[in-house]
């Protein structure tokens, strides 16, 4: 083989990539979104326990503010309060006044490290279960500034920075997603 073609082809090798490469760069369009949740409404067995009937589905105001920005809402599921204080914390040195965490406790249960609001012991699954369309109370709730519901996160490491990243996510959006 000549020096001529092997030179041709080493150009040709590393010109197609790096075509490719400004080709997606300047024509490309990576926006990543998070989905809102029940925009077709809620399943079934919702509506008709909780009354449901509302499309799109979102949180009513009663349950929580319509502050401006997102909201997190935890759930007092009988665990160790440390465990809420290490996420809070966490939550709270990366978005500030961004993430408005929300902690709903049963009766006259507090945290000092989560806003608490107070549901009675012999309503709170149902009241939880109904407005949050939750089943296991060892989840994190994502809502936007309207209370749609954005997603749902476990409470180890891995759902917690996948939560992070969807928060940074949707703050990168604008913080209604839209």
């Amino acid at each position: 083989m000549s020096k001529f073609i092997k030179a041709v082809f080493l150009i040709v090798t590393l010109l197609v990539p790096a075509g490719i490469f400004t080709f997606l760069k300047y024509f490309g369009n990576n926006k990543f979104d998070v989905e809102v949740m029940y925009e077709a409404g809620v399943p079934d067995k919702y509506k008709t326990e909780c009354n449901i009937n509302s499309v799109p589905y979102s949180i009513s105001e009663f349950v929580l503010d319509k502050k401006a920005g997102l909201k997190l809402a935890a759930f007092d599921n009988g665990s160790d309060e440390l465990e809420f204080k290490n996420i809070s914390i966490r939550l709270s040195e990366l978005f500030k006044d961004d993430l408005n965490i929300r902690l709903l406790a049963k009766d006259d249960k507090q945290s000092p490290y989560f806003k608490t609001l107070i549901v009675t012991a012999e309503n709170y699954e149902k009241y939880i279960g109904c407005n949050f369309i939750l089943e296991d109370l060892n989840q994190l709730v994502l809502l936007d500034e309207k209370n749609r519901i954005r997603g749902y996160y476990g409470r180890d490491l891995d759902e917690i920075d996948r939560l992070i990243v969807e928060v940074k996510i949707l703050l990168e959006n604008g913080v209604d997603g839209e």
